[in-house]
């Protein structure tokens, strides 16, 4: 029997040994070489690390440590990816020098956010003298406590046997809590210089003309085809951001849609309407005004798989001003990511 797939799709992402940055295709058009294949979470639909997540990376890193020194030596200066993983709230892993140094990942009970290393992040640590250890030769499971009582109450420590990470436990009164045991795998070698965006966009520019050609093509054939008004759907997000640059370059002229749905936070609202101002295109507004307020008394807070918000605030607005507006159709553009999560598509 076949197996199913539980994604449609997978990205390639991989990583360039001597730029030292993360590719979206086979080959860095910054130096040539092939890149490295990643050990991440499928789909793989990693995004670089911004600005706001590079200090919450710091931050965490210095609470769980005590210590500057391994966000200094690990990401500071670095190109870092995120990816998404499995986990009952937000989890992504974080990936630099071509390998998984770790998890963030928020912990609902504590209601912060912490960090757990990945056999990568605990070997880095460990050579450099970062992290405390402790030599095992017997087999430990997960949540048995190891040797003696420790001062050093709530540090994490690397668990290692003949002087490779293993696992890793964390100091508490009794002695060493094993927290989880690592995967011992092969590492990817890199030059572990250093990057920026710049860096990364340079190692990727073939790869995103050649994506930015295809999709103005695509929207230039179906709008010759349809042959009707074309709208475009902004949100404000990022990928209707990207829509509205990509419909511009190969239209020239047409309308943007926006759906207040009612409970959009001003800085939105006031995003969408300068961008749009600002890229000269007329701004025609969907308006839900209080119908959430309204049903929420009715049918009770929204859920996941309980998006009765989504009728009343999304599809019931935007229908009115299409029919009102566009009565005999039109060519719509919606920014939708191939990697949309399961729980949306789902939606």
């Amino acid at each position: 029997m076949k197996k199913r797939r539980l994604w449609p799709i997978i990205a390639k992402t991989s990583w360039c040994k001597e730029c030292n940055v993360p590719l979206i295709s086979e080959y860095c058009s910054r130096c040539g070489q092939r890149g490295l294949k990643l050990r991440i979470c499928k789909p793989g639909d990693a995004r670089p690390a911004l600005e706001y997540d590079l200090k919450l990376l710091e931050e965490v890193l210095w609470k769980e440590f005590c210590s500057n020194k391994p966000f200094n030596s690990l990401l500071r200066d670095k190109a870092v990816l995120l990816n998404k993983a499995v986990y009952i709230d937000d989890m992504k892993e974080v990936i630099c020098d071509g390998n998984v140094i770790g998890k963030l990942y928020f912990d609902p009970r504590l209601m912060s956010w912490r960090f757990r290393l990945d056999f990568y992040g605990a070997l880095k640590l460990l050579e450099l003298g970062l992290i405390d250890h402790v030599e095992v030769e017997h087999k430990v499971k997960k949540g048995e406590i190891i040797g003696r009582s420790i001062a050093d109450l709530g540090k994490p420590i690397v668990l290692t046997r003949r002087g490779k990470p293993f696992g890793v436990g964390r100091g508490i009164k009794e002695g060493i809590l094993v927290e989880r045991i690592l995967e011992v795998h092969d590492v990817n070698e890199t030059s572990h210089a250093r990057a920026g965006i710049k860096e990364v966009l340079e190692a990727n520019e073939l790869q995103l003309y050649t994506l930015r050609s295809r999709a103005i093509k695509f929207i230039n054939v179906m709008a010759e085809k349809v042959s009707k008004p074309v709208v475009l759907s902004f949100s404000g997000g990022k990928d209707s951001a990207v829509c509205l640059d990509l419909a511009a370059e190969a239209l020239g002229d047409f309308e943007v849609l926006f759906n207040d749905t009612g409970i959009e936070l001003p800085e939105t609202i006031k995003n969408v309407e300068e961008l749009v101002e600002k890229a000269g295109f007329k701004l025609v507004e969907a308006r839900a005004g209080e119908a959430f307020w309204e049903a929420v008394e009715l049918f009770g807070p929204p859920a996941r798989d309980y998006r009765w918000c989504c009728k009343i605030c999304k599809l019931i607005p935007i229908a009115r001003v299409v029919k009102s507006r566009w009565p005999n159709g039109a060519l719509s553009i919606v920014g939708q990511r191939a990697f949309e999560s399961l729980e949306r598509a789902a939606g």
